[in-house]
């Protein structure tokens, strides 16, 4: 009986794996600048993809430059006291930058994607 019931829990864990595994596929990032106020989107993470960004670099010293998800701002922003990072976007999340203030500012995000594998 205690064989049954062991064998029984590890097929039933077996099969009810929620998510997939990661599997490394490639580095991005994005570079650019914004003119003004403005908000820019960069990338819509793709089916079976999830995106770890792992850091955002602005010339702006304050957080006039900030990363969004999904048109939400988020306060993930360029100061160096912002330790909001990973950041994890799943499968049809969008990623964007937004400056908040009448400045030109140059902005780089890093980050590494991810395949959802069986």
């Amino acid at each position: 009986m205690k064989h049954l019931f062991t064998f029984l829990l590890l097929a039933i864990s077996a099969t009810s794996f929620a998510q997939g595994n990661l599997q490394f596929n490639e580095v991005v990032s994005f570079s650019g600048t914004t003119y003004g106020a403005q908000t820019i989107q960069l990338d819509t993470v793709a089916v079976d993809k999830v995106i770890k960004v792992t850091s955002l670099n602005s010339t702006s010293t304050s957080n006039y430059v900030q990363i969004i998800i999904n048109n939400i701002t988020n306060g993930f922003g360029s100061s160096q006291t912002d330790l909001s990072f990973p950041i994890w976007l799943k499968e049809g999340d969008i990623l964007g930058i937004q400056s908040t203030w009448n400045g030109n500012y140059n902005y780089h995000i890093s980050g590494i994607e991810f395949n959802i594998v069986e």
